[in-house]
């Protein structure tokens, strides 16, 4: 019996110590553990921080975003201008050409009606030609005046945009 007790006894000595072994393990678990839990608050409470910074942030970018969009809309209707601008600086090139392809027929014409018409209603004639032809080239020259001005308009328009 009293092997029976001996060995109870060992028995229970072994199962204590593995007990304390495993308590021991346990407590060092619940030690790592509570010192990742605070862990995890510390960067809970970081990554909140960051969070609310970015709320900061986000009227303005709304207003950035909002502010884009006005420039874009503001830049589309600016380069449709400059596009009538240059559409009409074309033609006021051409009609300039024109105009001045005119005035040198007409003044060719003028001459060619003077050297023509050396008679005595020939003076009255050249003269209401030249008055003519002094009339036409007002008129385009106020023509050319108008679009001279549209298209200094248009440039100072244009270096404004960019």
């Amino acid at each position: 019996m009293m092997e029976t007790s001996l060995s109870k006894d060992n028995l229970q000595a072994v199962m204590v110590e593995q007990l304390k072994g495993t308590l021991a393990e346990a407590e060092e678990d619940i030690c790592h553990l509570t010192f990742l839990k605070e862990e995890f608050d510390i960067l809970s409470i970081v990554i909140k921080g960051k969070v609310d910074e970015q709320y900061a942030y986000m009227p303005s970018v709304q207003d950035n975003r909002d502010e884009l969009l006005m420039l874009r809309s503001r830049c589309n209707e600016l380069s449709h201008k400059l596009s009538l601008q240059v559409m009409k600086t074309e033609e006021f090139k051409n009609l300039s050409i024109n105009l001045k392809e005119l005035k040198d027929k007409a003044e060719a014409e003028c001459s060619s009606h003077a050297r023509e018409k050396r008679e005595p209603e020939g003076p009255p004639v050249v003269m209401q030609d030249t008055l003519r032809v002094a009339f036409i080239k007002e008129q385009y020259e106020t023509k050319i005046h108008e679009l001279n001005q549209q298209l200094s308009i248009s440039k100072s328009m244009v270096k404004k945009c960019f």
